[in-house]
């Protein structure tokens, strides 16, 4: 908004000051009275409403309204004193969105059988016979839907059932299988290794697993039986109850984007791995240099910016050759002290190279030379790694190489509905700001606009979605409603003043009154722009305004 001024002559100037000071009756002007207008942040937009650009502005008269036309004179106002600012003045609008943390997973449902369809034709597949709500949350051993009335439950993990399993059988997936029975209280008797192999207490456990949700207790894990899902899940959306699982059809879910098993103990050890003595505790954030457990008195940390030096020295601790280590750390310049011999043996030479080592890759500087003690984890740009889940406790003995914690790291997207007339404010690549509802507040970029509209309710119209990829995912995060904050327009380099500055002149328009050096003070007409949180911005003057200069202000 701008408002237009109209001083003649210094003498007007001059008078309006005079009036300023003394209450000069009803031939001066009182100080302006504004009311102060907030950055343009206006949520009712979405609907669609149109609201102006100015501020209001409201003069104090001196004549008493409850009189009969006298007079009253105003008492002198006390003054004080402001600067004049250069600054940016950003219109903002307000959107609602919504927060949500994971990957979309369809959850194919694998078969081992045929089914006959109403025709009476066979085909490869069974028929879904219940689902679960949009909505649920499915967790380890929730079943994921009923195909021929028969569960399928979901595990947790990071490799997809993409065979049976039985007696005899070895592989990661063995793993995987056994720890996910463990986490259910199939162990009775404490005594299960969750290792690769497929033996008789694994089969114990897949029995019990079997009876408990109503399968055959054959023993053996057909393909068909599981769902491997990252970690807990929400439901999106389900089949429709009476489809065939030989098409496409399957349960949606949002689940974490990335997991990661934190395996202790080496495999190869010859005896125990030790005791636990701490835990990362679940939710904790893990990053480069985050103590994951404590085993026998030793921190294992976690290892996720890994440069060449740092692979370097990791590959030479896994080749369980200290004196190849040694000379490493000597060839990469890490025998700070002087004091490293290539030797075979552990001393304070190399205990003093292994620190220099950790320092500079910005581990705690421990002089750990076990291998066990890192772990290396990819590293996912920035975001950050959270402890997901504890299979083991403080206290638990370690045997051969076991999965300790489950760490994963969520994908946030940002979804609005955009009235189809406010669509204009958003283009595929915006940077906008998300506010959560605490006040915190993260940026994110425009990544798709929907094509279509979808309709809007009763007391809605039509809306277009609009999704934004998140550019630094915050530390604390809450799923949920958010303000998405996009800017409207932008001054930049503004000469700004504080409303309370500005005085209404008789002759129209507005002025300001500056503090000189020697204390005196002066009127400069000025013609206002926009408003912004208690400022206004001087779009030209009769005098030239600085960064700095002092206005009379009202105390």
């Amino acid at each position: 908004m701008t408002t237009d001024f109209d001083i003649t002559t210094a003498d007007e100037l001059e008078r309006s000051l005079h009036e300023r000071r003394n209450g000069d009756g009803g031939q001066g002007t009182a100080p302006l009275v504004v009311e102060a207008r907030p950055k343009r942040r206006w949520p009712w937009l979405v609907a669609g409403l149109a609201v102006g650009a100015g501020g209001v502005l409201v003069a104090e008269p001196l004549l008493n309204g409850e009189s009969d036309g006298e007079v009253v004179v105003a008492e002198p106002t006390a003054l004080t004193t402001a600067s004049v600012q250069v600054t940016d003045l950003v219109e903002e609008i307000e959107w609602d969105g919504e927060l949500a943390a994971g990957e979309t997973i369809d959850a194919a449902f694998a078969s081992s059988g045929t089914s006959t369809d109403q025709a009476g034709a066979e085909s490869a597949g069974g028929t879904i016979t219940g689902v679960p709500e949009v909505g649920d949350t499915i967790e380890r051993g929730d079943v994921v839907a009923w195909v021929d009335d028969l569960p399928v439950v979901a595990f947790y993990g990071d490799i997809p059932m993409w065979r049976d399993l039985a007696e005899g059988d070895e592989g990661e997936d063995v793993r995987q299988l056994e720890a996910n029975l463990v986490r259910l209280g199939y162990d009775l008797d404490d005594d299960v290794v969750i290792d690769t192999e497929f033996d008789s207490d694994t089969e114990t456990m897949v029995e019990a697993w079997q009876e408990d949700i109503g399968r055959e207790e054959t023993g053996v894990v057909a393909a068909s039986d599981l769902v491997v899902l990252p970690g807990p899940s929400d439901v999106v959306s389900v089949p429709a109850v009476g489809a065939s699982t030989s098409g496409e059809t399957v349960v949606q879910l949002e689940a974490p984007a990335v997991r990661v098993d934190v395996v202790a103990g080496r495999p190869d050890a010859d005896d125990d791995a030790g005791v636990i003595d701490s835990l990362a505790e679940v939710g904790t954030r893990i990053d480069h240099g985050s103590v994951l457990m404590t085993v026998d008195g030793s921190d294992v940390v976690a290892v996720v910016e890994v440069s060449p030096e740092t692979e370097t020295v990791l590959t030479a601790l896994n080749d369980d050759d200290l004196e190849e280590l040694e000379a490493v750390l000597a060839f990469m310049g890490y025998d700070t002290t002087g004091t490293l011999v290539v030797d075979g043996e552990v001393d304070e030479g190399t205990t003093a190279a292994i620190q220099a080592w950790q320092t500079d890759a910005g581990l705690p500087a421990t002089g750990s030379i076990d291998p066990a003690d890192y772990v290396v984890l990819d590293g996912i740009g920035d975001a950050a790694y959270s402890v997901s889940e504890q299979y083991l406790e403080v206290g638990d003995e370690l045997d051969d190489s076991e999965i300790v914690l489950a760490l994963a790291t969520p994908t946030l997207t940002v979804t609005a509905d955009i009235a189809v007339g406010s669509i204009d404010e958003f283009a595929v690549g915006d940077l906008v700001t998300v506010e959560q509802l605490d006040e915190s507040t993260f940026d994110a970029a425009v990544i798709s606009i929907a094509d279509i509209a979808t309709p809007g309710g009763a007391d809605a119209g039509p809306t277009i979605a609009v999704e934004f990829e998140v550019v630094s995912e915050p530390d604390e995060f809450v799923s949920g409603s958010v303000l998405i904050v996009t800017e409207s327009s932008r001054i930049d380099g503004a000469t700004v003043v504080p409303t309370r500055a500005l005085i209404a002149l008789r002759e129209g328009g507005y002025a300001v009154e500056r503090q000189l050096a020697d204390g005196s003070t002066e009127l400069i007409g000025v013609e206002i722009g926009t408003f912004d949180d208690g400022l206004v911005e001087v779009v030209s003057s009769t005098a030239d305004l600085n960064e700095g200069d002092d206005l009379v202000v009202p105390a």
